[in-house]
């Protein structure tokens, strides 16, 4: 998680948290490029991003059935543009 991510990951955390006080299941999704790597390594790389997220955004003991963390890789692109840039 970049420095510059700050503000958004407060944010983030903030919801979070209401969302598991209220009850909720939270699913963090994380996500790679087509640009780098196979396909193993980027569903590696997606899960730890998601696992990092959920880290950051879940400080409090909570049920961890509450939690679900996942990568999907490459498969579901998230910015359309067609290049490395």
């Amino acid at each position: 998680i970049r420095p510059d991510q700050s503000a958004k990951i407060a944010q983030a955390k903030q919801q979070v948290q209401k969302w598991l006080d209220d009850g909720m299941k939270v699913v963090f999704k994380g996500h790679s490029c087509k640009w780098h790597g196979t396909a193993d390594y980027n569903i590696a790389l997606s899960k730890q991003r998601a696992s990092s997220l959920a880290q950051v955004c879940v400080t409090d003991v909570v049920d961890q059935a509450n939690i679900k963390t996942f990568g999907v890789g490459n498969e579901e692109l998230i910015a359309f543009e067609n290049s490395i840039e």
